[in-house]
């Protein structure tokens, strides 16, 4: 059995009766967890060369590599190999190198760098997991650059410190202290790249390092974290004008209605990391004492959980939920993979899909489960593994990025998918959850609600 910690949770209020985008400030001083380069955290925004970022940001910044001709740029990759989300940077050596190195630097504009003041890391740590086909990939030095009246200095360790050839074949993960990088007091004001890798220096810190012809080291899920501190938020909005919300809610035409999305949904910003087993996960606590109406029917993991009736509390009306980064509706262009993503909820005998989705055209819609029924925590009890306290089934967000459906994608892995920092220029990395109720089997006149939908940050 897991054990779960809980770490923050976050109730809300819905009832039902019968009679835009969020653009992005500055996140550098500002978020816990500052990313260099992540899927579920906030920070740095990252622009192709042919570029230019705009609006202008302290944390627009382009990813420079220096490379001898037998080295390959630095290359996003998305396949089935990764500590998070579904996209990892990939360092290639073609032959034995002489020297090579690279850096995401901030830039101003279209290609001018510029420095940026993280003197609030200081005390904290520089994050990021490696994984190397050979131990000469270790023979990398990382940290950070700073610039100083036009000279630079760079402020590295090697790799060799944290990894050993053991590693080779496993993600490993490197934890640098920040301060022990500083040498002079002023660093983290001036710093131009918050992530460099390099074989040397090119300033006398001995011979360049040689790497095997075909070495491949993959990085993923760099960080900047403070010492302390972090938080995680849930919004309540309203989908007509993202306007905030109090509850959540249904209007009278959903009244005889099979599955009928409400008109809000939540929005969660996570700035915290307590380790890497976090989790987020929803799920309804409506017979817990405090619960206001109190369920008091009987309860099945098969069954869906939601909406008490307040007048007959052996009554429920089942609820689902989905999670996505889009916001919807949302309108594609009905090609490819881009299908239009909506509200519109239809249900078979595998489960609850995009009925507007499929609609538009995605054939494979009535097959991917992207709601899932809401489950209880005393369902927790009744032996079901699959409905169990930090269960999968649970999780609307963990490491692996957002639940986006049920079942198992193309490389057999579980459908969760990151959300990448090169499409978050404009938009914060903050998923969606909506919300569903069937109203097939509700009976007028009768009030539905509960204040004990849960919404939880635990850790294993």
């Amino acid at each position: 059995m897991k054990n779960i910690i809980k770490f923050a949770s976050i109730i809300l209020l819905i009832t039902f009766v019968f009679p835009l985008k969020v653009f992005s400030a500055d996140n550098v001083g500002e978020r816990n967890v500052y990313a260099v380069y992540s899927e579920n955290f906030n920070g740095i925004k990252i622009f192709g060369n042919a570029e230019t970022p705009a609006p202008e940001s302290f944390d627009n910044a382009k990813v420079f590599p220096w490379y001898g001709p037998s080295f390959n740029d630095t290359n996003y990759i998305i396949d089935d190999d990764q500590i998070e989300g579904r996209v990892h940077w990939t360092l290639n050596a073609t032959s034995w190198a002489l020297w090579y190195g690279g850096a995401v630097t901030y830039v101003n504009g279209a290609s001018a760098a510029r420095t940026v003041d993280m003197s609030d890391y200081a005390g904290g740590t520089i994050e990021f997991y490696v994984k190397a086909n050979t131990s000469s990939m270790f023979n990398l030095k990382v940290g950070f650059q700073v610039r100083k009246v036009g000279v630079d200095g760079n402020r590295m360790v090697g790799l060799t410190s944290f990894c050993s050839p053991s590693d080779v074949g496993a993600w490993k993960k490197v934890v640098i202290n920040i301060d022990s990088l500083v040498t002079a007091a002023d660093d983290l004001e001036n710093v131009l790249a918050p992530f460099l890798y390099v074989s040397s220096n090119g300033a006398g810190d001995g011979p360049p390092y040689a790497f095997a012809n075909g070495g491949i080291i993959k990085i993923d899920s760099i960080v900047w974290k403070k010492a302390s501190g972090g938080s995680f938020n849930a919004d309540l909005k309203n989908i007509s004008d993202d306007t905030d919300a109090t509850d959540i809610t249904w209007d009278e035409s959903a009244l005889g209605q099979r599955w009928v999305a409400s008109k809000q949904y939540l929005e969660l910003d996570l700035d915290n990391m307590p380790d890497d087993s976090w989790g987020i996960q929803i799920y309804t606590a409506n017979t817990d004492d405090s619960a206001s109406p109190k369920y008091t029917g009987t309860l099945s993991t098969e069954m869906a959980s939601g909406l008490v009736a307040s007048s007959d509390t052996e009554k429920m009306l089942p609820m689902c939920w989905r999670i996505t980064d889009k916001v919807l509706p949302y309108s594609g262009t009905n090609t490819g993979d881009d299908y239009d993503k909506t509200l519109e909820i239809g249900f078979n005998a595998g489960g609850i899909f995009d009925q507007g989705s499929f609609a538009a055209g995605d054939s494979g819609a009535d097959e991917y489960y992207c709601w899932f029924a809401m489950k209880d925590s005393r369902m927790f009890d009744l032996g079901d593994p699959d409905i169990a306290n930090g269960a999968d089934y649970l999780r609307v967000w963990d490491a692996k990025g957002f639940h986006a459906a049920g079942g198992y994608d193309a490389y057999g892995k579980l459908n969760y998918w990151g959300m990448s920092a090169r499409s978050m220029h404009d938009n914060m990395i903050k998923p969606r959850i909506y919300f569903g109720a069937d109203f097939g089997q509700a009976m007028t006149p009768m009030t539905y609600q509960t204040n004990s939908i849960v919404i939880e940050l635990f850790h294993e």
